[in-house]
Formats: structure tokens, C-alpha cells, sequence
């Protein structure tokens, strides 16, 4: 199944005429539309979607503004937009371009939105999956294993699986018995444990090799007469 999540890009530009915070009443507050949107919008899609169904919008940029007393006319916010889930993924598009366009209406604003499809859920193939669970077994014991966590994050690999199966594997690049504290790969002073190195090299030919001997096996000669 999905070992990461589709994740696409999202800008919107807001318009309004401006104004004076001491008369909001008579223009359109442009700060508050960009609270509720911030707020709100998540919200309006899971009732679209169902309650259950994964995704995630969150807001990682907002500009607006440069006065207290002046309520502005122009705000650029910027968010990500996740789901590990292909059918998901195809709707959500048109229902964030819908209910943007229907809550910037409603408080009198205009809207540009920019949705930038990003990359699709990595979806690792079950046949693959156990070649490799074998041949971690058969290299580093039984211990060594153990079930990934799904990620909201996305990975240009997904393209991939697009077009042919494949398997996505994390590989444990710190030391549980070492000193420090694991780091996140993002974190500009991440130092990998150089051993993960070998130990993912030896797991990988194996998994080659045992996948060339489960796709392609040796045929088996016929009985002579």
C-alpha cells in the first residue's frame, strides 16, 4: 500500500478594495477572510470527502499587510495539499478550487488560486515488498525488520509506480545504541551513521538477486522418453 502521500502545491491571491480597520464593515476585511481560510478550509473539504477520508492542508505561508490600521487589499497565502490516496488525489483539485472560489465570494473578494500538481503516493507492490522482507531476514535477522510508518510526505519515486511495481524501503541511518539524537532527514546538521551504508547495499543485491530467481525461474528440464 501507500508508504507516502501525494503532495501538491497551493498559492492563492486575494482581492479586495482596502480600507481602514476602523471601518471594516465597509470593505472586505481581508485578514479575517485569510483566518477563516486558514481555519475553515480543511474543514470544508472533509465534509466533501467524508470525515474518514486522509488528507491534510496546511498553511505554511501568509502575507498581507503592512500597517495595523489599514486593512489591505491584496493577501498571497501559500499551503501543501497531502493524501496517500490515489482516488483522493484526482478529486482534490476541483473541491479546494470550489470552496476557495465559494468562501472568497461570500466575504466579497476575488481570487486567483495556483494548484500545482506535485507527486502521487508511492505505492509499494505487496510481490516486492516480501522479496525484500526476505532478504533482510536472510541478511540481518528477523530483529532487523520492522514495519514502516505511512508519511504524509511525498517522493518523486512514486513517478515509478506509475508505469511498473515497485517497492519503497526505509533505511535506519542512526545507531539506537550511539549517543545523540536522531535527526530529521531535513535537518541542515543531519549526519547519517556511514554503517546504514553497507548494510542497505547488502539488503538490495539480495533482494536483486531473489527477485531474478522468483520473476525468472530456471526452467525445468523436460523428461527424456
Amino acid at each position: 500500500g501507500a508508504i507516502t502521500s501525494a503532495a501538491d502545491m497551493l498559492r492563492i491571491d486575494f482581492h479586495g478594495p482596502g480600507g481602514h480597520t476602523a471601518r471594516p464593515e465597509e470593505t472586505v476585511d481581508m485578514v479575517a477572510l485569510v483566518g477563516r481560510v486558514i481555519e475553515h478550509l480543511p474543514r470544508r473539504i472533509a465534509e466533501r470527502l467524508g470525515a474518514e477520508t486522509p488528507f491534510k492542508v496546511v498553511f505554511g505561508s501568509v502575507h498581507t499587510g503592512g500597517a495595523p490600521n489599514v486593512i489591505p487589499s491584496h493577501a498571497r497565502v501559500g499551503a501543501t495539499v497531502r493524501t496517500p490516496a490515489q482516488d483522493v488525489w484526482d478529486e482534490l483539485p476541483a473541491i479546494v478550487d470550489e470552496e476557495l472560489r465559494s468562501m472568497a465570494t461570500a466575504a466579497g473578494a476575488a481570487c486567483t488560486i495556483e494548484y500545482t500538481r506535485g507527486v502521487p503516493p508511492v505505492e509499494n507492490d505487496p510481490t516486492l515488498v516480501e522479496a525484500i522482507r526476505r532478504s533482510a531476514t536472510a541478511e540481518l535477522g528477523s530483529d532487523a525488520i520492522t514495519e514502516a510508518f505511512q508519511s504524509w510526505g511525498g517522493d518523486d519515486f512514486a513517478w515509478y509506480g506509475q508505469h511498473v511495481p515497485i517497492a519503497y524501503v526505509r533505511l535506519g541511518t542512526h545507531d539506537p545504541a550511539g549517543h545523540g539524537q536522531p535527526l530529521d532527514l531535513h535537518a541542515g546538521h543531519f549526519d547519517v551513521d556511514e554503517r546504514a551504508i553497507g548494510i542497505g547495499i547488502r539488503v538490495m543485491v539480495r533482494a536483486v538477486t531473489e527477485l531474478d530467481r522468483v520473476l525468472s525461474p530456471v526452467p525445468e528440464k523436460p523428461v527424456s522418453s
